[in-house]
């Protein structure tokens, strides 16, 4: 099963993602990101949108993700609030420390 990380375009993506080390990782961010071979990306809505907790649901679906790692706090904070419809569909929405948060 894979897990998301979101703010692709930030260095802590990577570093978390190296201290997890999991075999399947996709990274989520607002704007398009370049082709990195190896690194698997996903473009998402604001979490500002109205669509933005039904896309992220849809897209962890889609990609059967089962942990997401938000860095972003408005990211966050929208997730935060839908925890429960997650977790009904088998996804942990994971919250670090602030050391992580951007």
């Amino acid at each position: 099963m894979a897990i998301l990380i979101t703010a692709a375009s930030s260095a802590i993506a990577y570093k978390l993602e190296r201290l997890l080390n999991e075999s399947e990782v996709y990274f989520a961010e607002q704007i398009e990101m370049p082709e990195i071979p190896g690194k698997r990306f996903i473009r998402i809505p604001d979490a500002s949108s109205p669509i933005f907790t039904s896309e992220m649901l849809k897209i962890c679906l889609d990609n059967h993700i089962v942990k997401i790692f938000p860095l972003k706090v408005p990211e966050i904070k929208e997730l935060s609030k839908a925890d429960q419809l997650f977790k009904e569909y088998g996804i942990n929405i994971i919250l670090l420390s602030n050391d992580w948060i951007l």
